[in-house]
């Protein structure tokens, strides 16, 4: 009986969530004027707020490549990187792994 109530709760759950585009929340520390806010969400990256689907299918994208498509692209067409997904992080991670296999071919 439990799963015949859990299984499609959880099946209309991930649906929804397919469809669903979160939205970051805005910051509390210091009032920016509206401009200013706007401003910063159109540098935001859109990836970390989309939607399962929207992620699988690249759909976050489609703005920036219309755009493209549209005209020629200048770098403040372009959003600010994911802090992951910069290099100051990635070549730590980086390094935690490839200092290992130094050591290792030394020997």
């Amino acid at each position: 009986l439990t799963t015949l109530v859990c299984y499609p709760a959880i099946v209309i759950e991930f649906i929804l969530n397919c469809f669903a585009v979160r939205t970051p929340v805005p910051s509390l520390q210091g009032r920016q004027s509206e401009k200013e806010t706007k401003s910063e969400e159109s540098r935001t990256c859109p990836q970390k707020s989309s939607s399962l689907l929207y992620q699988l299918t690249f759909q976050w994208m489609y703005p920036l490549l219309w755009k493209g498509y549209r005209g020629t692209l200048k770098f403040s067409d372009l959003w600010d990187l994911n802090e992951e997904d910069k290099s100051s992080v990635v070549s730590k991670r980086f390094m935690k792994y490839w200092q290992p296999e130094l050591e290792r071919a030394k020997t």
